[in-house]
């Protein structure tokens, strides 16, 4: 066990140094994201990262497109989360157990909360290069999760897959992100990047 963590760390290092960066640099840039996300982020701002990183991203990927204005959709995406937001800020966690799956029931169209999710990501455009991980599937043009940690943890997804699935991405300064840490899951970067995008930031 502790010669497979060795060679786990060497994969992380190898990938920080090939994108010309440190594991402390890249922490430095992702927690001050996190400051800037903790000024900017309003009551639905937080209920929206809350709310995918419980059990939103479950019911996400088979969405369909709705049947909603724009308008409309906006009315009850600002509803969920706004409500979400309030129970985190009252100190409850009775959200922790609501799917969200209502908002496709009321007509929210997939497509209509990726957009508001990638709207909501240019509120932290990070300062410095930051190093990001994926394991599974590449996720393009939707909501998907990555982490600055290790992708050889603990996490259910890590050990579901294996390292061979774990992609690598150097985000470029200016890229807006969703910061997960201290909402969803600590270290988390939520996005939503086009195919052009992850190829071009793909370092391994």
């Amino acid at each position: 066990m502790k010669q497979l963590r060795q060679y786990i760390q060497k994969i992380i290092k190898e990938n920080f140094e090939s994108a010309k960066t440190t594991y402390d640099e890249n922490r430095r840039v992702y927690q001050k994201a996190v400051e800037i996300a903790d000024q900017r982020y309003f009551t639905a701002h937080m209920g929206a990262v809350a709310a995918w990183g419980a059990l939103l991203y479950i019911s996400y990927p088979s969405a369909g497109e709705g049947n909603v204005s724009d308008d409309e959709a906006l009315d009850i995406i600002l509803d969920a989360f706004a409500g979400v937001g309030k129970e985190i800020r009252d100190g409850s966690d009775d959200w922790m157990n609501d799917d969200m799956y209502w908002m496709w029931e009321e007509g929210l169209g997939k497509s209509q909360l990726t957009k508001w999710f990638k709207k909501l990501q240019q509120k932290v455009p990070i300062e410095g290069e930051l190093i990001i991980n994926r394991t599974g599937i590449e996720a393009h043009d939707q909501i998907a999760s990555y982490t600055v940690g290790d992708p050889y943890g603990t996490s259910v997804a890590a050990m579901g897959t294996g390292g061979s699935n774990v992609r690598w991405y150097r985000l470029p300064p200016g890229t807006g992100i969703i910061v997960g840490h201290g909402l969803a899951d600590d270290d988390e970067v939520i996005g939503v990047f086009t195919a052009e995008q992850l190829k071009a930031w793909r370092i391994k």
